[in-house]
């Protein structure tokens, strides 16, 4: 059952929603994070039709634009489909593409302060003017923004294998390949990298001035690369500092979950933690170091005894 004096859903569709209190931000924020908490649990199995927008905005007692927002965010994050004519629903596949993660125990969690690396921004997605690329192709709905779009630049000697090579899998639909050669073509996905490069670092200065005051003297590395950075601890385990910032729920990595094999405990970057700031809003910076510096403090004191 729901806790106590938290909001909820009627029982209509079958599925309890818990929304954070009020405090916690604006109520479509709070219901994104409830929705993608109901998959990530498997409260919402794979290929579940969500309710109309206007019918969850009526079990909720709000705007149906609150609805449209939480459910084109979860679109946009690979968790929803949205197609024309048919029902939202759950994606198909959702533990394969989205990076869900695990605390002990195995149980799945959606994050409060999300620092791990190679998740880009999702929230920035050009929602909008994806939209208004696909109704200039072929219709007035908006489809999914979880593209699922790549190319090779390969010698033209490989060409032949490549395109003959069965990858396995759904392509892409045909509607997204011709709306994303039209957002290229147009100008829009220049203008919308752009404007990632800057929103990333700003994030990153903010990310590195915190660290600063945080966690004075910790070397940082990685900084002029992805959007991610490296902190290397000398006098405590990346791996327990991971485990232990979970329990604060912060979630990020360590560098040994990129390796092959452990490094050796006298390399230099043995024990490193890989931080990630794609998908972490600007005003979750702070609080997100804040933990983390506890966490790294509460196992330094744990692995010198005091």
């Amino acid at each position: 059952m729901p806790s106590a004096g938290r909001e909820q859903t009627g029982p209509a569709w079958g599925t309890f929603l818990e929304l954070e209190p009020p405090a916690e931000g604006p109520l479509h924020a709070r219901l994104t994070r409830a929705l993608r908490t109901a998959v990530t649990s498997g409260r919402l199995a794979a290929g579940s039709s969500l309710p109309a927008s206007r019918v969850l905005a009526a079990d909720l007692r709000c705007s149906r634009w609150v609805v449209t927002e939480a459910y084109a965010q979860l679109v946009a994050e690979g968790y929803f489909e949205a197609r024309s004519g048919s029902a939202t629903r759950v994606r198909a596949h959702t533990g394969g593409s989205v990076r869900g993660g695990a605390r002990e125990g195995g149980d799945c969690w959606t994050p409060r302060y999300d620092l791990l690396p190679g998740v880009p921004d999702l929230r920035a997605f050009p929602r909008k003017r994806w939209a208004d690329m696909v109704r200039a192709a072929t219709t007035d709905k908006t489809l999914s923004p979880a593209v699922r779009l790549g190319w090779i630049a390969a010698p033209e000697r490989w060409t032949a294998a490549l395109t003959a090579r069965d990858t396995g899998g759904t392509p892409p639909p045909v509607i997204d390949q011709d709306a994303f050669t039209r957002f290229v073509s147009s100008g829009s996905y220049d203008r919308h990298l752009r404007a990632s490069r800057l929103r990333y670092k700003r994030r990153r200065d903010h990310l590195l001035r915190e660290l600063e005051a945080r966690l004075p003297g910790q070397p940082v590395g990685g900084a002029a690369a992805g959007f991610h950075l490296l902190l290397p601890l000398t006098d405590c385990p990346a791996g327990a500092v991971v485990e232990e910032a979970a329990r604060a729920d912060v979630r990020l990595a360590s560098l040994d979950d990129y390796r092959a094999a452990p490094a050796a405990t006298d390399t230099p970057t043995a024990s490193t933690l890989v931080v990630g700031y794609g998908n972490l809003t600007d005003q979750a910076v702070p609080g997100a170091v804040q933990r983390l510096a506890h966490a790294i403090e509460r196992v330094r004191a744990k692995e010198h005894g005091t």
